[in-house]
């Protein structure tokens, strides 16, 4: 949805997408922490940009903006992180069925969640699981909350 936005931006010549400040305003802080918040409480859900846009007051291609020069990342990615932090919890507690755990945390299926899990943190959650010890899922846990602490 963002680089569709973005796309249909640039070709109607308007502002393009690296058009962006380095750091947001305070409104506009707000604005994004009150998107972080709309996610993680709804995190299950595949909500999409218009629908986030719509409960922070701003337009989809404005938070788009905004979001990602706050954070660093796009919406979709940020989302991805928390799905991924969610299930790394679960899986450090003992949750052993990755297809439920897969849609509890709003994945569309294991192989959804398999992909982001290595996307974002280089392995699967089987391998995860199998080949490192608690130890290891628990650095995991804080580099993953390390990442979304530095998108704050």
């Amino acid at each position: 949805e963002e680089i569709a936005i973005g796309l249909v931006r640039i070709v109607a010549g308007q502002a393009p997408l690296v058009d962006v400040p380095s750091r947001a305003a305070p409104r506009q802080a707000r604005m994004i922490n009150a998107a972080k918040a709309f996610l993680n409480a709804r995190l299950e859900h595949n909500l999409g940009l218009a629908d986030i846009a719509r409960d922070v007051g701003s337009s989809p291609y404005h938070l788009m903006r905004m979001f990602r020069a706050e954070t660093g990342q796009s919406v979709r990615g940020y989302r991805a992180r928390l799905r991924v932090a969610a299930a790394l919890t679960a899986i450090v507690e003992g949750s052993d069925d990755l297809t439920q755990l897969a849609l509890e945390v709003g994945f569309a299926s294991h192989s959804h969640l398999t992909d982001t899990f290595r996307s974002v943190l280089g392995v699967t959650p089987s391998q995860l699981r199998r080949d490192l010890g608690c130890e290891a899922l628990i650095e995991k846990r804080r580099f993953l909350e390390a990442s979304l602490a530095a998108a704050a």
